[in-house]
């Protein structure tokens, strides 16, 4: 994905943690002299429960809470729960909970299952999915339209690449660099202050330099957001695509581009970028930092050059020390009160996934 490509930076560590035994004082291990049967491997055992260890919950009360929700879930995933009658307890709420998490995962999310108390004291399962997005800067570049814009023979082109823009601004929610108040102009405005501070320090050559792009950061910027808000081009998305007969590659993409922006637009019309952002904070620490939706989702300048690197290094050097951010995420619950049609992560995945073909287009074609 583009927006993967350029700025992803993976923190985690992706190898399997071993420990290593340590030598017998005594020497040798002793092994058997005979190689042992391994028929006991085709059997399966209950897990031991070491009653001891902590009190169980009443059994019965469990059993109908617990069995209620798995129907409850059965039903919204479309499977058949397992017939657990024979089992002990607490061995059939494990192997029914098992049977319920490999009907739930799904490759486009991390999955998790939880067995919690609900509001009502009923012991119920609880779903969390989460669509991840951490270490990636979905930053769209606002100068390869502004360059497009004044080329007439692209005029086309342009305008219907300015509905898309249109769609994603007035209509997702996605910050524009050029608003006050949003992280990206602040940090731009940062920069500005940073270039006045180091000027002496500075060859005048390179500050003049400095100085020019961050100008023309924001004249542009200003242009293009004046543009948007001219005239209704979301209005004139589905006409511009009608219009529209690409004559090579780069403008089949637009086009697919766009009426992937129109799809969304009449199927979630109420859709925005920071529907179910959530974060895991310190529940201690109320001043506790994260990564914010609106740092690695924006309309930014331009996606090459020092300052979008230093822009791009900022965030990741908080999500290094923070090892936290907001990821779209939806908790569901599943209990008498359960809705199926409640919510949903689909319109944010195919929302990114715009995201990432407008960048590639932006980035690498034009």
């Amino acid at each position: 994905m583009e927006a993967l490509s350029t700025f992803r930076t993976n923190y985690r560590n992706n190898g399997h943690s071993s420990r290593c035994r340590k030598r017998s004082k005594y020497g040798t291990e002793v092994v058997t002299g005979q190689p042992i049967a391994d028929g006991f491997l085709n059997h399966r055992f209950l897990p031991v429960y070491e009653p001891s260890a902590e009190k169980l919950p009443d059994q019965l009360a469990t059993e109908r809470d617990f069995f209620d929700s798995v129907s409850i879930f059965a039903k919204a995933h479309n499977f058949e729960p397992l017939n657990v009658k024979d089992k002990p307890y607490p061995y059939n709420i494990l192997l029914a909970y098992w049977h319920c998490y490999a009907h739930f995962e799904n490759n486009q999310l991390d999955t998790e299952m939880s067995i919690v108390i609900n509001d009502d004291n009923r012991i119920v399962l609880t779903t969390k999915q989460t669509f991840d997005v951490s270490y990636t800067l979905y930053y769209i570049p606002v100068l390869p339209l502004y360059k497009l814009l004044r080329n007439k023979k692209q005029k086309d082109t342009a305008d219907l690449l300015l509905s898309v823009f249109a769609y994603l601004y007035d209509k997702t929610g996605i910050p524009f660099y050029r608003d006050e108040g949003t992280f990206l102009y602040d940090q731009y405005d940062m920069l500005r202050d940073c270039l006045e501070w180091d000027q002496d320090c500075m060859e005048e050559y390179n500050y003049r330099n400095r100085l020019k792009e961050l100008n023309d950061i924001e004249h542009i910027g200003d242009v293009v957001k004046r543009i948007l808000h001219s005239t209704d081009h979301l209005a004139q998305l589905r006409k511009r695509i009608d219009d529209f007969h690409p004559k090579n590659e780069t403008e089949q993409l637009c086009l697919n581009v766009a009426k992937h922006a129109y799809y969304l637009a009449e199927k979630y019309p109420y859709g925005n970028v920071f529907d179910h952002m959530y974060h895991d904070t310190e529940p201690d620490d109320p001043d506790f930092e994260y990564v914010s939706g609106e740092q690695i989702i924006s309309f930014v300048y331009n996606n090459i050059g020092s300052i979008c690197d230093e822009l791009c290094e900022y965030v990741r050097d908080n999500y290094a020390n923070t090892g936290c951010g907001d990821q779209p995420t939806i908790f569901k619950t599943y209990d008498s009160k359960f809705n199926q049609d409640a919510k949903s992560l689909d319109f944010t995945i195919e929302l990114f996934r715009l995201i990432d073909d407008l960048c590639f287009i932006l980035n690498k074609k034009l």
